[in-house]
């Protein structure tokens, strides 16, 4: 929904963007359609992923191991 929201803001300002030649840096999170769209757009320079969200997983998991090998004292 938020990402509906900011495609639609964008093409309302496009042809401003455009006239003045800005382009826009956007960072999306896990929206694979919504980095589709937004690469179609002409003011769009560059889409960020947003990978707060696999630090997150990626810290758990290595949690994860460390308890396992202290449990095996390896």
């Amino acid at each position: 929904m938020k990402y509906a929201i900011l495609i639609v803001i964008i093409e309302k300002v496009s042809t401003i963007l455009e006239k003045y030649n800005i382009k826009l840096n956007v960072r999306v999170d896990r929206d694979l359609s919504t980095n589709r769209t937004l690469a179609l757009l002409n003011v769009v320079n560059q889409i960020f992923a947003d990978l707060k969200h696999k630090a997150k997983i990626v810290r758990s998991k290595i949690g994860k191991l460390i308890i396992q090998l202290n449990i095996l004292n390896i």
